[in-house]
Order: C-alpha cells, then sequence, then structure tokens
C-alpha cells in the first residue's frame, strides 16, 4: 500500500472529485492529487487534470493518430472531448476516498480555477 506522504509530496493541488465522469474509478468526494504538468507522450492513457471552461476536467488522456488531444472520461455515459495542450493541468499521481461522505452542509468550498 502506497503511503500517503508519497501522494502529497508529489502533488501540487489537490481536488475534490465533483461529478459522475469518472465512476467507477473516481467517485464524488474522492480527493485527487494533481501533479502540475504538460502531456507527453509517457502519459498516453494516464488520468490527466484538465482547465475546460473555467471547469475542473479529469479523464484519460490519449493522442489520436491525427495528433489531437483527447480526454476521455470512465463513465460511458460520457463523451471523450478534444483538449489542447494548454488546458493540461498535471498528471492525477493519487487519490484518497472517505468511506463515509460528509454531509452536503459539510463539504469543502468549492475551488475555482484561474481564467
Amino acid at each position: 500500500m502506497a503511503n500517503f506522504r508519497e501522494y502529497t509530496s508529489a502533488a501540487d493541488y489537490c481536488a475534490i472529485m465533483d461529478g459522475n465522469s469518472m465512476n467507477p474509478v473516481f467517485l464524488p468526494g474522492d480527493e485527487l492529487f494533481i501533479r502540475a504538468q504538460g502531456f507527453t507522450e509517457a502519459d498516453a492513457g494516464r488520468v490527466m487534470a484538465f482547465n475546460v471552461e473555467g471547469e475542473l476536467f479529469i479523464g484519460y488522456t490519449y493522442k489520436r493518430e491525427d495528433g489531437r488531444l483527447w480526454a476521455s472520461p470512465a463513465n460511458p455515459q460520457y463523451e471523450p472531448m478534444v483538449v489542447t495542450p494548454e488546458q493540461v493541468l498535471g498528471l492525477v499521481v493519487g487519490y484518497t476516498r472517505h468511506l463515509i461522505q460528509p454531509e452536503p452542509n459539510e463539504a469543502p468550498a468549492e475551488i475555482g480555477l484561474a481564467a
């Protein structure tokens, strides 16, 4: 089992998963640890974070034959989307999941992305 300190020391950001686009991999309330970096060929197929129109999006990353970068959710109810290298925030390097979710009024405040 990985040490919690390994995740947090490798991360630059922590985000709370909101939504179900990455179900069943990540669930709402999961804390995602993100290392700030751009996309490299070695990251193909890995889970990355993106700024899509001011919203945080998490998805598997692929580079298609036409050279375009795609972010694909784990949940088949959602479609993959084209993203640009400028939208890449970083690589998801770890996560934590609470077995007991907080009550809605105890949820942490939403973290906005800088434009």
